[in-house]
């Protein structure tokens, strides 16, 4: 209880900068436009394989390789990312590449660079690192995009009841599928988050990248600051 408050002290005490400086990072973050959910709504059953993006890797070099592709999708997942270090992978240099660099198995739900866009510009700011303060906000906001174990989307959802999972900030989100058999999210934020096809079941050698359109939220973020 003292965590949520202290992390939503630090949302709602964040200022408005400039209309133009919010502009400018969503200039900065702004990736390629990807494909939209599966044709048919559902999420495939979860096995071994790359999606054609890269060659094995860790779920570090995969983000890496990725973002210095023609997909360009995770400038602003990298740069929250390098808000604790720089992105060297050298043991020490930063505890996020240090965790989803090393031989445990996690499962990561990556944002693109839009999810990000869209967070930083609700809580108007134009750097992630400004989230990164002394209650930890922005390493909480990470490590629930973190799972333990390799979990391939047939076993983050079931078609016939919705599933809590547990992340590393120590805050569920929820699995569920929709009605028209469409996989989704639901975080603290009450947000509905959804799959970017085809880049879910992303086997890595050390565990799974499943990318989504929005950032999950570890508390319900009020839309006006009160203040």
């Amino acid at each position: 209880a003292v965590a949520e408050r202290n992390m939503y002290k630090t949302f709602t005490q964040i200022k408005s900068t400039t209309v133009t400086a919010v502009a400018t990072a969503a200039l900065l973050f702004a990736g390629t436009a990807l494909a939209g959910p599966p044709d048919d709504g559902k999420a495939r059953p979860g096995k071994p394989g790359n999606n054609g993006i890269v060659d094995g890797g860790t779920i570090v070099e995969i983000a890496l390789a990725v973002n210095g592709s023609e997909l360009n999708e995770f400038n602003a997942l990298l740069s929250a990312v390098e808000c604790f270090g720089p992105l060297t992978g050298i043991q020490g240099d930063n505890d996020i590449i240090d965790l989803l660099n090393g031989s445990d198995k996690y499962t990561l739900f990556a944002p693109t660079d839009a999810a990000f866009v869209n967070l930083l510009t609700r809580l108007k700011v134009t750097d992630p690192c400004d989230l990164d303060d002394e209650n930890d906000t922005l390493y909480t906001v990470l490590t629930y995009h973190v799972v333990e174990g390799r979990r391939f989307s047939n076993s983050v959802f079931n078609a016939n009841e919705a599933k809590m999972i547990e992340t590393l900030a120590g805050v569920d989100f929820t699995s569920y599928v929709t009605m028209d058999d469409v996989p989704k999210l639901h975080d603290m934020d009450a947000q509905e988050i959804g799959l970017v096809a085809p880049l879910f079941n992303i086997n890595a050698v050390n565990g799974v990248i499943h990318v989504i359109d929005t950032v999950l939220l570890p508390i319900d973020i009020p839309e006006d600051d009160p203040s």
